[in-house]
Order: structure tokens, then sequence, then C-alpha cells
């Protein structure tokens, strides 16, 4: 994310499995952003509403509220509805991107996935915000 201002986009990550939480965390700080963590949906959207994050990554199966499902209720409210999702799915990739898409994601990524990957698709999406 070269050439932006000095301020970090703020990125929220949420999955429930904590190494690749820990992964995306990583890749994400390498790429410049600030990132804070939820491990399921219903952390994640509380998070969301109340840090406003330029992006979120979702893991797309979580306990309590599932990716999907959190997408879906970002892009209902107001607050949120502008704020664009990645999913990150081990499911088929043509069930999710037909689910993710209709929910309002902007863009999702298949488990196994490389940081180089997560971290283009990440700076594609926050660049043409």
């Amino acid at each position: 994310m070269s050439g932006e201002s000095s301020e970090r986009p703020l990125v929220l990550v949420a999955d429930d499995d904590q190494h690749i939480l820990e992964l995306v965390r990583f890749a994400l700080e390498q790429e410049g952003c600030e990132v804070i963590v939820a491990t399921d949906g219903v952390q994640a959207l509380q998070l969301a509403f109340d840090r406003l994050p330029k992006m979120c990554v979702l893991d797309a199966m979580m306990p309590n509220l599932d990716g999907l499902e959190a997408a879906r209720r970002l892009a209902a409210d107001d607050r949120t509805s502008s704020i664009p999702v990645l999913l990150l799915t081990a499911k088929d990739r043509d069930e999710v991107a037909a689910s993710g898409f209709a929910v309002g994601a902007a863009e999702y990524l298949q488990k196994p996935f490389s940081p180089a990957a997560l971290q283009a698709r990440v700076r594609a999406v926050l660049e043409s915000e």
C-alpha cells in the first residue's frame, strides 16, 4: 500500500482457526495494515460496529455466526454497508462465490492460500476504495 498516507488501514480479520488468524494477521501487517482480530462472527460484528475498519477478512465457516451471515449483516447496516469483505473459505469455490457475492462480499479466497495471494487481494480491494 505504498504511496498512501502514513495512516495504516484498519483491517478486521475473523477466523476460528488460530493458525490461519495469525498467518493472516502477519501477512496484512507486513502489507502495512493495522489488524484487529475476532474468533467468531459475533465478535467480528461487534468489532466492525465499534471500530469501522476499512476492510473485513472473514472466514466463511465460524462458530456462533458464520462469515456469510456476518457479511450479510455488515452489508445491511448503514454504518458498515460500505466496508468491503473478503471471504476465506475451505468450501467449494463456486458455492462460496455465489453465496458470498449474494451477501455483498467484494472478494473471496479459497483455503489453502498463499500469503502473497492474500496480500494482493487485500491491496486490490483497499486501493479501489
